[in-house]
């Protein structure tokens, strides 16, 4: 076992644009396939009022190995997070790739 951390993926989707439920099915299927033994996945959801909120219950699925069980929709609901920390690294080390998946 490697003592590099696991790559931080967080996946931004939603935003204020009235593309917004597209990009919450694109996200929910991107979720869906990512590998989290490879990946520690943060899905950051923007809301109308373009507050950056983490996705709870999304990111409580994927803990728990069942991102099969997100459905083909994410809401932007959850707890609120400022957007330069939700994008850094949470150990030092760690590359962060941010995937925004914003239409």
């Amino acid at each position: 076992m490697s003592d590099t951390p696991r790559t931080r993926l967080v996946v931004l989707f939603g935003g204020v644009s009235a593309e917004r439920d597209v990009s919450c099915v694109s996200a929910a299927h991107v979720l869906a396939a990512i590998d989290t033994d490879r990946y520690d996945v943060e899905p950051i959801g923007i809301d109308p009022d373009g507050r950056w909120l983490r996705a709870d219950d999304a990111k409580a699925l994927l803990v728990d190995g069942a991102a099969e069980r997100l459905g083909g929709h994410l809401v932007t609901a959850g707890t609120e997070v400022e957007p330069l920390p939700a994008v850094a690294p949470t150990r030092p080390g760690q590359e962060v790739v941010v995937l925004p998946l914003i239409h």
